[in-house]
């Protein structure tokens, strides 16, 4: 009757309210487990340390202070690197409008040169130009058309990554906020980093979220 009443009782994974208010950011870089906060101490450990003697975990363990200033360090630089990033894109990418006038340039030469072709060639069949006339003016619209082309492309991605970057007004909202922090405020760290592995007190991986801008600009650069 004792063991069936145990079996019955619902386990319940306890977690202090310090630990619960800051959530599994830290982790330990020998046993993936999320680090725990001791408040009276002010440190970060990891809990396989408290059962195991021999754990390699024993060694994960730092003051709260160094660990959390090196994360806001190191978030603060990513911030300002990206949003560097955002501004020079902008300023070297140009202005839509022109980007926009240069393509139908563009458009209105390739037309031209069309006709220009089907004209030399009526030309060619009219005896006004011998065969290697034709052959090497026809070589040198087809290189121009080419050139002309590749032009375009280069054009469209540049509009495209002007319209994307004309969509970034929260994310460097974001970013204003995060370089505006002058101390550790783990929720907005939040919004950016998915968590951070601990490997030793002076060791600190820091993998930022999927799909965000930060890591896209990181993974890009």
């Amino acid at each position: 009757m004792f063991d069936r009443a145990n079996a019955t009782i619902r386990k319940v994974n306890y977690k202090p309210p310090e630990q619960r208010k800051r959530g599994p950011l830290f982790i330990c870089g020998k046993c993936n487990r999320a680090l725990l906060y001791r408040k009276g101490g002010k440190t970060y450990y990891c809990r396989s340390a408290r059962y195991e003697s021999d754990s390699e975990c024993r060694c994960i363990k730092g003051k709260t202070a160094d660990i959390e200033n090196t994360v806001l360090t190191s978030v603060l630089k990513m911030a300002e690197l990206v949003a560097g990033s955002f501004k020079m894109k902008k300023s070297v990418m140009g202005n839509c409008s022109l980007l926009e006038k240069e393509m139908a340039d563009i458009d209105k030469e390739l037309m031209q040169m069309a006709a220009k072709k089907m004209a030399l060639y009526d030309d060619y069949k009219n005896g006004k130009h011998t065969r290697e006339e034709f052959v090497a003016k026809s070589e040198a619209m087809r290189e121009r058309m080419e050139l002309c082309g590749e032009r375009q492309a280069e054009i469209k991605d540049q509009i495209e990554e002007i319209n994307r970057l004309s969509d970034t007004n929260e994310e460097m909202k974001m970013l204003d906020e995060m370089l505006g922090m002058t101390s550790f405020e783990l929720e907005r760290i939040k919004q950016v980093v998915d968590k951070v592995i601990v490997h030793a007190p002076d060791e600190l991986e820091i993998v930022y979220k999927a799909n965000n801008f930060i890591r896209e600009m990181v993974e890009v650069g």
